[in-house]
């Protein structure tokens, strides 16, 4: 239990987090501690940023993880007070209005999110999951790629990762398609787009 040698801001999180699983013997606060920590530290580094490819990636991350937990939460019914401690601020976003549409239901936050910077994806997280998180991973690649010209600072070295992490992400993709035996029209449904 000695989380003092994470350094902060993770010990005091994991702390925390410990703390309330051991209470309520209920995994999922600890998740909603941990995964609001991991939002909370993205978000600062999206106000932080020195260069504008950074901030707008930051910022998509915590608003596309915020759109999910929204529509988790009001399809599962869950209270305002708990989608509050789940939600993160972000630009774009107004997370006081998707955590009341949350709460009144799946049909308040789709038209909340038909009004903001991500109606687009809202759209297809309507239709599905999968289309929703394709949509986010092409829209992180189409920010990153912005890096390609640059040759110092953070950016290229954000873009290199996002880019590694999109391909491995589809070599997963296609080899659990292919072993499933999906047919190709489906796989190339689902592929991201390429940072190239």
């Amino acid at each position: 239990h000695d989380f003092e040698a994470l350094g902060e801001p993770y010990s005091s999180v994991c702390s925390k987090a410990y703390d309330a699983a051991m209470k309520t013997e209920n995994g999922q606060s600890l998740d909603v501690i941990v995964d609001r920590a991991a939002l909370e530290v993205m978000h600062k580094i999206a106000e932080d940023a020195h260069d504008e490819m950074t901030a707008r990636a930051m910022n998509l991350l915590v608003a596309c993880a915020d759109i999910k937990i929204a529509v988790r939460a009001a399809r599962a019914g869950k209270p305002k007070s708990f989608i509050d401690q789940c939600l993160c601020p972000c630009s774009g976003l107004d997370v006081e209005k998707l955590a009341a549409c949350a709460s009144s239901g799946e049909k308040d936050v789709f038209d909340l999110l038909a009004r903001s910077d991500y109606s687009e994806g809202a759209a297809l997280l309507k239709e599905s999951g999968p289309a929703f998180e394709k949509w986010c991973d092409d829209k992180l690649i189409s920010i990153v790629s912005e890096a390609k010209y640059k040759f110092f600072g953070f950016e290229p070295v954000l873009a290199y990762y996002y880019a590694k992490t999109n391909e491995i992400k589809m070599i997963r993709l296609i080899i659990s398609a292919k072993q499933s035996k999906l047919s190709e029209d489906l796989i190339r449904e689902r592929m991201r787009r390429l940072y190239v």
